[in-house]
């Protein structure tokens, strides 16, 4: 169990890193880049051109970086993978992996189809990051372990999904994709803790 925690953690904190390397990648952009406006997976778009995939709203995109963000969107789901893998191992229930899995999955799918080379096919996976507030609320009701902390990030990750759709009058929609894809990882490396912890008492 002990190494598995450690791998935990680690995966965890590694599906961070698509998140960490932005700066990088929107300096190398030779068009502006606005991350509270738009998406991650614009800088994971392999042309540089206006309405580069549908609903792009006549930005124009460019991302030179596009091969190595793709590449950490594809870890990230990867990491993803082996932070669900891990918590399996301190928890038993079944739907909960399940769905991580698949959003795990969604995430590999969407770093190896970028949005303007299959839009349906590079959204339609990630849209699976809806899963996760579910997960997290399963454990939140089912289990005694972690409760208060289960259910914080649940609640928090609902007021990011209805800013999501407010998004039409705030235009943030980027500022809270990141604001998810960071609560995932907060609440992965925290549950880990709380499960160790509860385990050695």
């Amino acid at each position: 169990m002990n190494r598995w925690y450690w791998i935990g953690i680690t995966a965890w904190i590694l599906s961070l890193v698509p998140l960490l390397y932005e700066p990088i990648a929107i300096a190398a952009s030779p068009v502006p880049y606005n991350p509270m406006l738009q998406p991650m997976s614009d800088l994971g778009v392999t042309v540089c051109k206006e309405n580069a995939y549908p609903l792009v709203h006549s930005l124009m995109i460019c991302s030179p970086h596009y091969v190595i963000v793709n590449a950490l969107f594809t870890l990230s789901g990867v990491a993803y993978v082996v932070g669900a893998l891990a918590l399996r191992r301190f928890v038993s229930e079944r739907l909960p992996f399940v769905l991580l899995m698949l959003f795990a999955i969604g995430a590999i799918i969407s770093g190896l189809v970028p949005a303007d080379v299959n839009f349906v096919a590079h959204t339609i996976p990630a849209l699976t990051m809806f899963f996760v507030p579910v997960v997290i609320g399963f454990y939140a009701k089912r289990m005694h372990v972690a409760k208060v902390w289960n259910w914080s990030i649940f609640w928090l990750m609902i007021l990011i999904f209805v800013g999501m759709v407010l998004t039409v009058f705030f235009p943030i929609g980027g500022l809270l994709q990141r604001s998810f894809y960071a609560l995932v990882v907060v609440w992965g490396v925290g549950f880990m803790v709380l499960l160790r912890r509860k385990q050695g008492d």
